[in-house]
């Protein structure tokens, strides 16, 4: 597989991890994110690993090859959102949506819901200076601040990390301010998931494109 002058930056990106999969070859789950913005002739590129095939053309240190998929344990996720960038629609290519399981997130949160919340939580901890340690260290202990935060009783000798009094209250403030965040863009992102699973001939009102994504959590 190789990289077309023009093409958006997603395709490159993405090009580059599916070469480097590839390579790997054997025991690989291979996810694709975002792939509303990639172009369609590359993810129809995919077509032949979802069939009986299994194979795929590709380039690497420029010499050409074809990767034989047959009997390894190889698998490709994809995952985007519903409309572009642009307010229009994005669809799977017919050809590669024939030959794959979809599914819609509204669909498959139940039972899930607060893993979905927490996800929030844990993609924005990096874009703060006082939660970002946190993300280094043992993940148990945003969980357990997350508890404290709800009013659970947690005692600072329960975390694997030696915090301050004052740093332990402090995160516990900041956390408290982040679940109100968190409810804002929840709410946001249940009407678009909503919106994103009607059919356009069945609207009463026009489609909701505004998302509560990880990005707005995170800014």
């Amino acid at each position: 597989m190789a990289v077309q002058p023009g093409r958006p930056k997603a395709d490159l990106a993405n090009t580059l991890g599916v070469l480097l999969a590839l390579e790997m070859g054997d025991n690989v789950m291979l996810y694709l994110d975002d792939i509303q913005h990639t172009n369609p002739e590359f993810l129809q590129k995919f077509i032949s690993l979802c069939d009986s095939t299994r194979r795929i053309e590709g380039i690497w240190k420029g010499t050409t090859k074809t990767y034989d998929l047959r009997g390894r344990k190889f698998c490709v996720v994809m995952a985007g959102n519903p409309y572009t960038e642009s307010g229009e629609t994005f669809k799977i290519p017919d050809i590669l949506a024939n030959r794959a399981d979809i599914y819609n997130l509204g669909d498959i949160l139940s039972g899930k819901e607060r893993q979905f919340e927490l996800s929030y939580i844990e993609n924005c901890l990096t874009s703060n200076p006082l939660l970002a340690p946190l993300a280094t260290r043992n993940m148990a202990d945003v969980y357990k601040f997350v508890d404290a935060a709800k009013g659970v009783e947690i005692a600072s000798s329960d975390l694997s990390h030696d915090y301050s009094a004052a740093e332990y209250a402090e995160i516990i403030r900041l956390l408290k301010r982040l679940f109100e965040v968190q409810k804002i863009v929840l709410k946001v992102n249940q009407q678009y998931i909503a919106s994103a699973a009607q059919e356009d001939r069945y609207r009463t009102e026009p489609r909701f494109l505004l998302q509560g994504s990880y990005r707005n959590m995170s800014r």
